[in-house]
């Protein structure tokens, strides 16, 4: 019954944590770093557990990370080319 009660507080703390930081980081990185821990727990469960990673889940995982390198290389460069921007 204890674990059960703390099942809540264990849940809800990284979720107000995390809500509390990403308010003071852009949308965007928000957003690429969303794709981190998919990632991570693909490669647990390739490195670690032995799960199978067929040529479709590394098609999917180039095609994934092909467009958030474009993403992150685009807003890169708009944010060069602002004004008042170093």
């Amino acid at each position: 019954m204890g674990l059960l009660m703390l099942a809540g507080p264990l849940t809800g703390a990284p979720l107000i944590l995390f809500s509390y930081a990403a308010r003071r980081v852009a949308l965007g990185s928000v957003g690429v770093l969303q794709y981190i821990n998919p990632t991570l727990q693909a490669l647990v469960a390739t490195l670690v557990f032995g799960e199978i990673f067929t040529p479709w889940h590394s098609a999917a995982f180039v095609l994934i990370w092909a467009a958030v390198i474009v993403f992150s290389v685009g807003a890169w460069r708009k944010s060069r080319h602002e004004p008042g921007k170093t």
